[in-house]
């Protein structure tokens, strides 16, 4: 290997060992919501790429709100109207991070690059985005880093999305069986109403059986529901870490 590709793959080795600590913490972050993870990523994430100020939008499909996330937070107040908005529109047509240099006020500050968070549509959903006071250039391999962990960053959010929808949909499935397991109850009492003392002791019988086995329905049903929430899918996230754990592993030994 001639000298200058192998001292450019000592660095971007060097560089994978730092980010592979950021990857850690997406893969192994506790689910408490898309903000609080959003919000400790950027903080490591400006401290890995040594910035003034990293930023973060996240727009969920079908709603108008975007959580927005700037650390220090006091960074958003430098940013334009509805920035959010128009930096998703210009990543709409691609996948590739976007740089500006010397973007001046447009954009409150000197160097400013956006790293898109794909989604299964062609439209990213959300975005990174870093910025630097002064003139900032990042190399080839950075480049690719912000891409890998935007990307990293993405699958866990689309998981906590599904994982929300599902216990959305898990809610909904239980009130409403909750009240058609109602609804046999007051059936089976009008049943037993209607029969008078003069029914025969198989139909009691009956009857109990019925209100019995709803009862232990009941009972399950509302286990279910007073169950805390779980991850949205993030253990799946921890299964790709240790392989790429193992793929760090392998770079290092070439």
């Amino acid at each position: 290997m001639p000298p200058d590709a192998a001292a450019n793959w000592e660095t971007f080795v060097a560089l994978w060992e730092r980010a592979h600590a950021i990857r850690s913490f997406i893969w192994d972050h506790p689910a408490s919501g898309e903000r609080n993870l959003l919000g400790h990523f950027l903080v490591r994430l400006r401290r890995f790429f040594a910035v003034d100020f990293c930023f973060g939008a996240l727009a969920r499909e079908g709603e108008r709100e975007v959580v927005e996330i700037g650390i220090p937070k006091t960074g958003i107040n430098r940013l334009p109207a509805d920035f959010s908005r128009r930096c998703l529109d210009l990543l709409a047509s691609g996948c590739a991070p976007i740089v500006w240099n010397e973007a001046g006020d447009k954009f409150g500050f000197r160097s400013t690059i956006l790293a898109p968070m794909s989604s299964s549509s062609a439209r990213p959903f959300g975005f990174v985005m870093l910025g630097h006071s002064l003139r900032k250039s990042y190399s080839v391999h950075e480049l690719f880093l912000l891409r890998a962990l935007a990307g990293d960053l993405s699958r866990v959010v689309r998981e906590l999305y599904a994982g929300q929808q599902r216990q959305h949909q898990t809610l909904e499935i239980c009130h409403d069986l909750k009240n058609s397991l109602q609804l046999i109850l007051g059936n089976v009492a009008v049943l037993r109403q209607s029969l008078g003392e003069a029914r025969a002791e198989q139909e009691e019988r009956s009857l109990h059986a019925m209100e019995r086995a709803v009862d232990e329905i009941l009972r399950a049903v509302n286990r279910l529901l007073a169950e805390p929430p779980r991850d949205g899918g993030v253990a799946c996230s921890r299964k790709n870490g240790a392989r790429r754990s193992d793929e760090l592993k392998n770079l290092s030994k070439l």
